[in-house]
């Protein structure tokens, strides 16, 4: 497969982390969207073992992994890049003393490896139910899937028809 420099393929893993009707999201410094957190799986790495690594490095937080609730094929644009991207999706809960995030409304954390080996911040916030329906959520499709979690592993494409906001950076 070859794919041209405006092209991305990307394989991540990402966790639902709920607290009291509450779901975390995550955003970088420098976006304009929320997003479930998680990363890219690494070369050997199962997605369970990359959500755990991905949690570790970005909070310092210890996880466990539940059950796998979307398959997610998404398609979309990003810093001028069409990227394809395959998305694991885990439910997942803090565990030991990282579950004083789920006492906390909003707090930061750190991203590095991501673009040139930059570190930048990411800011992380738990959002009522009410309130996804006003967030900007990517993907979109988010809004309405989080506010009833699946029951057994769902398979969804999804296509995204606007580009997504970041300043600054260069994939």
């Amino acid at each position: 497969m070859k794919l041209n420099q405006n092209q991305k393929l990307i394989y991540r893993v990402a966790c639902v982390v709920t607290h009291e009707d509450r779901i975390l999201l995550h955003r970088g410094e420098m976006d304009s969207f929320y997003a479930l957190p998680g990363g890219s799986v690494e070369f050997g790495e199962t997605s369970t073992e990359a959500l755990k690594r991905e949690m570790r490095e970005e909070l310092s937080a210890t996880v466990e992994s539940g059950p796998l609730l979307w398959v997610v094929e998404n398609f979309f644009e990003y810093l001028g890049h069409q990227c394809h991207e395959i998305g694991l999706y885990y439910r997942v809960n803090f565990s030991g003393e990282s579950q004083r995030y789920a006492h906390l409304d909003e707090f930061e954390g750190t991203e590095s490896n991501f673009i040139k080996d930059r570190t930048f911040k990411l800011y992380f916030k738990w959002f009522g139910v009410k309130e996804l329906c006003d967030a900007d959520i990517r993907p979109a499709f988010f809004k309405a899937a989080l506010l009833e979690l699946p029951r057994q592993t769902q398979v969804i494409t999804n296509r995204e028809d606007t580009k997504a906001r970041a300043t600054g950076l260069q994939l």
